[in-house]
């Protein structure tokens, strides 16, 4: 279900990044969420994304989120940019939470260029709990850093490093030799700057439980989701929807006119997850975690395919 809301902000806060507020049509205020949740925004009829909420403190009264301008993306960033203006009317979705907060003794946070939207509203909400963290930023410069001027404005400020590029500035992993057995470390930005953090931190000695992330990106091999023709089985029904090499797991239930939930069409939002009854699926999405890929009970039609000649899935 989705609620229609005006945007009543728009302004750039950096680099290619523009801030908007949203608020809800209705007078009623929007459903309150977590640290770490984030929202589908309808810019048009054709075009949904999915951008993470930064004011986690605000109880709905408003939802906030900050939008990179990716000139190689699908263009719904563009949009966004170039067309919404103060006073456009957009439909949200309500939160969802991939990338929650848990309970711990000490919390690092690690945000990489626009992967700092669900970090600060995780800094936000800790630090109003009075729970210790630290808060690293990386981006390729001063200017390109989203949310600066908050951060630093911040009671949280003396517990924040920033990383800059162009300043010959790298995010030091001895940052990350804690010595608090109770600790819990959140990344999110770009998929190779993941994969070195989660590095570091295991290096660090790092529990892989205790690393939490989001990427931004799809996974390596989710562009397109083809590959290999497979079968899906439908469950109870017996239905067989042959998925041929050059489209995807998500258009061939379609083309047999099943309507399946789907959104970023990429692998990341989780949206078209299905469960998985028989068969073993080849992942590409960036949605699941390790474990749950290894487990092999779902995976996302928008871009994963089959290891074995069928899948059966639960619809």
């Amino acid at each position: 279900m989705t609620t229609e809301a005006t945007i009543i902000k728009k302004e750039t806060i950096a680099d290619n990044i523009v801030h908007l507020v949203l608020e809800d049509c209705r007078g009623k205020g929007f459903a309150p969420f977590e640290p770490g949740a984030h929202i589908d925004l309808h810019i048009d009829d054709k075009t949904i994304r999915q951008y993470s909420l930064i004011n986690s403190l605000d109880g709905g009264h408003t939802y906030e989120i900050a939008i990179l301008r990716e000139a190689n993306g699908r263009g719904g960033s563009i949009k966004v940019h170039d067309t919404l203006q103060p006073g456009d009317k957009v439909k949200v979705g309500p939160p969802r939470n991939a990338f929650p907060l848990q309970r711990s003794d000490f919390s690092v946070l690690i945000a990489g260029g626009i992967g700092i939207t669900p970090i600060i509203s995780m800094a936000d909400y800790l630090e109003h709990q009075g729970q210790p963290f630290t808060l690293h930023y990386c981006t390729r410069s001063a200017k390109a850093a989203a949310l600066r001027d908050r951060i630093e404005s911040s009671t949280y400020a003396d517990r924040t490093r920033f990383y800059f590029d162009d300043q010959a500035m790298r995010f030091d992993p001895t940052a990350l030799e804690i010595d608090i057995p109770d600790k819990r470390l959140y990344v999110c930005g770009p998929q190779g700057f993941i994969e070195f953090i989660k590095r570091s931190a295991e290096e660090a000695g790092w529990p892989k439980e205790r690393i939490h992330y989001e990427s931004f990106q799809k996974a390596e091999g989710g562009k397109t989701g083809h590959g290999k023709a497979f079968t899906l089985i439908i469950d109870g029904t017996g239905d067989q929807v042959e998925v041929a090499a050059d489209e995807t797991a998500l258009e061939a239930l379609e083309r047999k006119g099943y309507e399946i939930p789907c959104s970023c069409e990429q692998g990341i939002c989780g949206t078209c997850i299905l469960d998985v009854i028989a068969g073993i699926p080849d992942h590409h999405d960036a949605f699941f975690t390790d474990k749950e890929r290894l487990e092999n009970l779902r995976f996302t039609p928008c871009c994963s395919r089959a290891l074995t000649p069928s899948l059966t899935v639960k619809l």
